[in-house]
């Protein structure tokens, strides 16, 4: 079986990351997603974040993307130690993700292969955030 790892905030979710989802699970068997913390949300995205909580993210991934996503975890944001304990085989990366370099030798390591998976244009939570306060300013 081949198992698969991909990890993120998933603080808006959309047709973007289903298409992510969708296209990770044609290259595994089993993916399993690392869903952050909101908490880790907020370190890595700024104050205002995340805009819904880690339940409410949780159970968007687990109704939208179940015939993708074989098993959702919570994390803190620590991805590397995450990969370690799950010894994945397979690392899917976000076209636009930075992937620090101690994951990446993680995933060397364990002899984990990296796909970078494309992108569904027009689908970002930046842009449902900026569609959504244009949507909200008074005239």
């Amino acid at each position: 079986m081949i198992f698969g790892f991909a990890h993120g905030c998933f603080d808006l979710l959309h047709e973007g990351h289903l298409h992510f989802f969708a296209e990770a699970h044609t290259r595994c068997e089993y993916l399993i997603v690392g869903i952050n913390h909101d908490d880790s949300v907020r370190r890595l995205k700024g104050p205002g974040r995340p805009v819904q909580t880690i339940d409410v993210r949780m159970h968007a991934i687990l109704e939208r993307a179940r015939p993708w996503v074989d098993a959702l975890i919570p994390f803190d944001g620590a991805k590397g130690f995450l990969a370690a304990r799950l010894r994945p085989q397979v690392y899917f990366a976000g076209y636009d993700q930075a992937t620090p370099e101690d994951l990446l030798k993680t995933m060397r390591d364990m002899k984990c292969e990296v796909i970078r998976l494309g992108h569904l244009p027009g689908h970002s939570t930046s842009l449902q955030l900026e569609a959504s306060a244009s949507t909200t300013r008074p005239v």
